[in-house]
């Protein structure tokens, strides 16, 4: 369950929505303003038992000291921070492991093969954030994850805001694959978050964050497993007409 940066009503209005769910997994997005993200995990922590609560910084910090000394101030447990430097800045990711012992989650600071090198010999301070969009496909996410594996770097499937059914069922792929190195995987919100998917079944989870059996029968077909429904709308012909720049790409 991931839960990001918004007012504080708002964010509880999502977190109690998880909650009914059945999540125990959850992802804060902190903002950077101590007292505000300190409420938030002041809550979850209060209302979800058994709660693994992880942070996501999106490279908040320009140092060191700065993460160790805020992340110390939210007065809880996390199992892992994600991005708290700025990217790639591997020297300074290990001090915050060094003194806090919190997993570092690797996300701009991870994009190909060439990362390897900094984090092979030390696999247990970190996690790679693996989206496959930001990897470039199934196939590059797929050699990735290999490799992760080869050097025992546990790894976290991601999701951008807003994927359909494509990326969800692309996800599915690696977790079934690789799923002794999976420690949590994020997306699969079809309409509870979209107005609309463009595909059938939609994969989205349900109680307790578990895709329904129904939608899983589906994968067991050739490909995808899924229809890509028809676009209805005929704005989009509109604007293919009257855009050459658009034609030539398409």
């Amino acid at each position: 369950a991931v839960l990001g940066e918004s007012n504080f009503n708002g964010f509880s209005k999502l977190l109690f929505q998880y909650k009914s769910i059945g999540f125990h997994d959850y992802k804060i997005k902190l903002s950077g303003d101590l007292a505000h993200d300190k409420a938030k995990a002041d809550l979850i922590v209060k209302e979800i038992r058994n709660v693994r609560l992880r942070l996501d910084a999106n490279n908040l910090w320009t140092s060191p000291q700065e993460a160790i000394d805020y992340i110390t101030k939210l007065g809880h447990t996390f199992f892992a921070i994600e991005e708290p430097l700025q990217a790639f800045d591997f020297k300074g990711l290990s001090s915050i492991f060094n003194e806090l012992g919190i997993k570092i989650i690797l996300d701009e600071s991870f994009i190909n093969h060439n990362q390897f090198k900094y984090i092979k010999d030390n696999p247990k301070m970190w996690i790679i954030n693996i989206r496959i969009s930001k990897m470039g496909g199934l196939l590059r996410s797929l050699d990735i994850i290999q490799e992760a594996k080869k050097h025992h770097i546990p790894c976290i499937i991601g999701a951008q805001v807003g994927e359909t059914s494509i990326l969800t069922r692309a996800a599915l792929t690696i977790v079934n694959a690789y799923r002794e190195i999976i420690i949590a995987q994020e997306g699969a919100c079809g309409t509870h978050l979209l107005e609309d998917d463009i595909c059938s079944p939609i994969l989205m989870f349900y109680k307790n964050g578990l895709l329904p059996p129904i939608q899983i029968s589906s994968l067991e077909q050739k490909g995808l497993g899924l229809t890509i429904n028809e676009l209805i709308d005929d704005s989009y012909d509109l604007v293919y007409e009257k855009s050459e720049d658009i034609k030539e790409y398409y």
